[in-house]
């Protein structure tokens, strides 16, 4: 796959990219699975796109194109739906 051997530096960012990214997003997410329950803590991956998108513009000059804001409002409106806080805006409030 190489064309040529890696050097220990090229090793040792993946190597720590991998622990910490990937380790600190599963703590992260066991932690809110914990505190929310899996319904919405498996809402919570699909915001990872929207959330990427936007650090790519803001961080590395990424061009925005139209659809890309369209497809983060529905994602956020499909996650807000499947946690029912969009439903519970337009519930009555029984009168005691």
């Amino acid at each position: 796959v190489f064309t040529s051997t890696p050097d220990l530096q090229s090793v040792a960012s993946i190597v720590t990219l991998g622990a910490l990214g990937s380790g600190f997003a599963y703590l992260l997410y066991y932690k809110i699975l914990d505190v929310v329950g899996s319904a919405i803590a498996s809402s919570v991956t699909y915001i990872t796109p929207v959330i990427a998108v936007v650090l790519g513009v803001l961080l590395l000059g990424e061009e925005l194109h139209w659809y890309e804001p369209v497809g983060g409002l529905i994602v956020i409106l499909g996650a807000a739906i499947s946690q029912g806080s969009i439903l519970s805006l337009f519930r009555k409030k029984a009168i005691a």
